[in-house]
C-alpha cells in the first residue's frame, strides 16, 4: 500500500489488548516512505493512551449519536456523548494527535443530530470528520444527497473549510458505488479495506462499546 501512493493506513486497535498494541508499535517502526500511519480508538482516554504509547501520531475517534445507538448500545444521553466526544478530542490533541472523528451509523442519524455532534467535534479541535455507513444502506443517490446536505450545514456553520471523509460499508453490495459517487460529490478522503476486513469484523468479534 505504501508503494502504491496510499495515504494514510490504519494499522490497528491498540486499546483492544496488550497483544495488539505491540502489534501495532512494531508496524510503526517500519519505514513507510509515502503512508502515514493511523490506529483507531474508542472515546475512552486509556485508549488514546495506548496509540500514544505505540507511537502513533493520527488517530480515528468514533461514536454513534442516533437515538437507536444510544438506548440499547450506549446506553447513554446526547449530553454524555457530547462531553465524551468533547474531553477525548481535547486530550488526543493536547498529546498532539492529527484526530479524525468518526460519527457512527451516520446514515441513520437525523441531520439535526449530526451537525450538533460535528459542531462539538470541530470545537474540540478535530482535523477530518468522517462519514461512516456502517450497516451499508446507502445507495449512489442517497450517497450524493447526504454529503451535499452535510457540506451545506457546515457552510452554514461556518467550517466548510474541514476536510471531509467517508467510510462505506458493502453490506449490500454497494461500498465501491457509494464510495466512487462520494468523490464525485467532494469527498476528500475516502476510506477502504484490503480484501474486505474492515472494523466491523472486529465489533462482531470483540466488546468494542464498551464505554
Amino acid at each position: 500500500m505504501d508503494e502504491l501512493g496510499v495515504s494514510i493506513i490504519n494499522i490497528g486497535f491498540p486499546g483492544f489488548s496488550e497483544e495488539e498494541k505491540n502489534i501495532v508499535r512494531r508496524l510503526s517502526n517500519e519505514t513507510f516512505t509515502q503512508a502515514r500511519l493511523a490506529a483507531s480508538a474508542r472515546m475512552k482516554k486509556e485508549d488514546i493512551d495506548a496509540c500514544l504509547n505505540s507511537h502513533i501520531r493520527e488517530i480515528s475517534l468514533g461514536t454513534p449519536f442516533n437515538q437507536l445507538n444510544l438506548k440499547y448500545v450506549l446506553k447513554s444521553t446526547q449530553e454524555q456523548i457530547i462531553k465524551k466526544t468533547d474531553s477525548c478530542i481535547k486530550y488526543a490533541k493536547k498529546h498532539g494527535f492529527i484526530v479524525n472523528f468518526i460519527l457512527e451509523d451516520a446514515s441513520r442519524t437525523p441531520f439535526e443530530s449530526i451537525f450538533q455532534i460535528y459542531g462539538t467535534a470541530i470545537e474540540a479541535g478535530a482535523d477530518r470528520l468522517v462519514i461512516e455507513d456502517t450497516v451499508g444502506v446507502f445507495r449512489p443517490l442517497s450517497t450524493r444527497f447526504f454529503i451535499s446536505r452535510v457540506k451545506n450545514g457546515l457552510s452554514e456553520l461556518g467550517k466548510e473549510d474541514k476536510l471531509l471523509s467517508i467510510r462505506c460499508h458493502n453490506d449490500f453490495g454497494l461500498a465501491t458505488a457509494n464510495t466512487l459517487a462520494a468523490i464525485e460529490e467532494g469527498i476528500t478522503y475516502p476510506q477502504v479495506c484490503v480484501a474486505g476486513y474492515g472494523e466491523k469484523r472486529l465489533y462482531r468479534q470483540r466488546s468494542v462499546y464498551s464505554y
